[in-house]
This record gives structure tokens, C-alpha cells and sequence, in this order.
């Protein structure tokens, strides 16, 4: 699809927002323009199931939403659902964060919400359908000061800092770091991937460059829980729209695909998909 804002300037200008304007909420044309962004961009990966809906005025009124004191004065909320499998979502994290670097280009404030939401009824107000789960939602709204606890939520998630590009984005081979000069007409793709949110700023996904491919990873250990483990396929979807809307932009086109031959990686290294340069169809054969 045709991208109609600057993606690069929405991934560098996004932030996380917990504080909002309550008396200046998202008017019904902007909502309506950011769903139909959505329903134009999907998602990439033939994922079915994967819905992006938005709750505003009354659908709010007779709820009582909680975040536990993280959010305040949001009036509208993106919600996310998904069928209950790694597949969707990742597909499903791509699509919104999607929607929410859209958002961001409209002057919109919004934040990535996992763990901290009271999901009985955020499922009520999203009418949550029997098969599904509700991974994730972010209020969307204009930004207010920052309050004293979101300084420190922030500065404890050391949520500006970003690991290093050797530590991320391979050549050939895990361990073997590709250079910004190497990774060519990548390299803004590449730095976009590495500037996307995930949950406790943990920045999961490694990419290894295989030619005119790139192989996704997500790091993390084996023992980790099923809950954290569905946090982490959240996180590499988000990375996955950054590195994808970037190249689109830029007139690169490619597909995600599951390749059978991969270089060896070491213990930690989940495979998740593979990017490869070219116009083919998008669909998850193996190639």
C-alpha cells in the first residue's frame, strides 16, 4: 500500500504518553481516518482473526477502565484482538503499531499496554468475541505534562536508551556485526527497527542479513514464561512494522517469508521470519 506519511519522522517523534489532555479528545474524522488507515494497511503475513478497534465517549462512560494509575485523562483507547497463537500475534502487533505510528503523524499521543490493564473490562468494552484475547491496547489521545511517576517510570525503564547496532543486526552470522555502510539502502530501515518500543525495553529482535535477506530473531531464554514469551512475539511484531512501513516508503519492496535453510545462531535465537528483497507475493511458504 502507499504510505502517506513520513514514517521515518512518526518511528523518531513516537513516545510513550500516559498523561493526557481530557478535554481534548480525538474528534470523530480523526478517528475514523485512523481506521481507515488500518483497514487499508492489514497485515503483511496472511494472519487472519487479527482486529484493531477503537472505543471512545459513551462505549467509556459506564466502564470502570483501570490501568492501576499509569493512564490519565485518555478518553479513547486502540484495543488489539487476536486469536491465542504466536502467528497472530506478532501479525496483530504489526498492524497496530501500524495504526499507532499513523496516529503519531496526526499529532496523537499513545503507549504500548500489556501488563498493565484490568482485561475483564477493557474485554467488555472492546466485546471481546469467544476464541480470542485482548494481548494489548494503548490510549490514543493529546498529550499533558508529563507527571512526576511517569518521569520515573521512564527513567526506570531507561526508556530512551536503545542498545547498540552491533549488538542487533548481523551479517551472515550471529556474531559477526553488520556495519551501517554494508547494510546500504537498509541502513534507515535498520535504525528505524532498532528505535521500536517493547515491552521493559527489552529489545528482543536480532536480524541477521543473508544476502538480499533478512532473518528476524527473537532473543530470549528458554525458561521464560508463556506470558512473557507472547510479550516478546508482541515486541518483534512492533519491530517488524517499523523495519517493513520503512522500506515501502522508500520504494524497497520485498516479502516476509519462513526459510528452511538459516545460519546457525546460538542458544537464545527463536526464529521468527524472514524479509526477502523482491515482489512475489507475501505468504509465509517456505522458501
Amino acid at each position: 500500500m502507499k504510505i502517506d506519511f513520513d514514517v521515518t519522522a512518526a518511528i523518531r517523534s513516537r513516545h510513550s504518553v500516559r498523561t493526557y489532555d481530557p478535554d481534548l479528545a480525538p474528534d470523530e474524522a480523526t478517528c475514523r481516518k485512523i481506521m481507515a488507515f488500518d483497514s487499508d494497511v492489514g497485515n503483511p503475513f496472511g494472519v487472519e482473526g487479527v482486529s484493531i478497534s477503537l472505543i471512545r465517549g459513551d462505549r467509556l462512560s459506564d466502564l470502570k477502565l483501570g490501568t492501576y494509575g499509569v493512564i490519565r485523562g485518555a478518553s479513547a483507547f486502540l484495543g488489539l484482538t487476536v486469536p491465542d497463537n504466536d502467528e497472530a500475534l506478532i501479525a496483530g502487533a504489526y498492524q497496530m503499531e501500524a495504526a499507532i505510528l499513523y496516529a503519531t503523524s496526526l499529532g496523537l499521543g499513545t503507549v504500548w499496554l500489556g501488563g498493565t490493564l484490568r482485561r475483564q473490562a477493557f474485554a467488555k468494552a472492546f466485546g471481546l468475541a469467544d476464541g480470542l484475547i485482548l494481548p494489548a491496547i494503548s490510549p490514543i489521545g493529546y498529550p499533558a505534562p508529563r507527571r512526576l511517576l511517569e518521569r520515573v517510570m521512564r527513567s526506570a525503564a531507561r526508556s530512551d536508551s536503545r542498545k547498540p547496532w552491533e549488538k542487533m543486526f548481523f551479517s551472515c552470522c550471529a556474531g559477526v556485526p553488520l556495519t551501517q555502510s554494508d547494510a546500504g539502502p537498509f541502513a534507515e530501515a535498520l535504525g528505524n527497527t532498532r528505535l521500536a518500543p517493547s515491552s521493559l525495553n527489552a529489545q528482543p529482535w536480532r536480524l541477521i542479513k543473508d544476502g538480499e535477506r533478512f532473518h528476524f530473531y527473537a532473543q530470549y531464554s528458554d525458561s521464560l514464561s508463556a506470558f512473557d514469551r507472547k510479550l516478546k512475539h508482541i515486541d518483534m511484531g512492533i519491530a517488524l512494522c517499523h523495519f517493513s512501513l520503512t522500506l515501502d516508503q522508500a520504494g524497497i519492496y520485498g516479502d516476509f517469508c519462513k526459510c528452511d535453510a538459516l545460519p546457525p545462531t546460538p542458544a537464545g535465537y527463536h526464529y521468527i521470519t524472514s524479509w526477502r528483497l523482491g515482489s512475489r507475493g507475501r505468504d509465509n511458504s517456505p522458501a
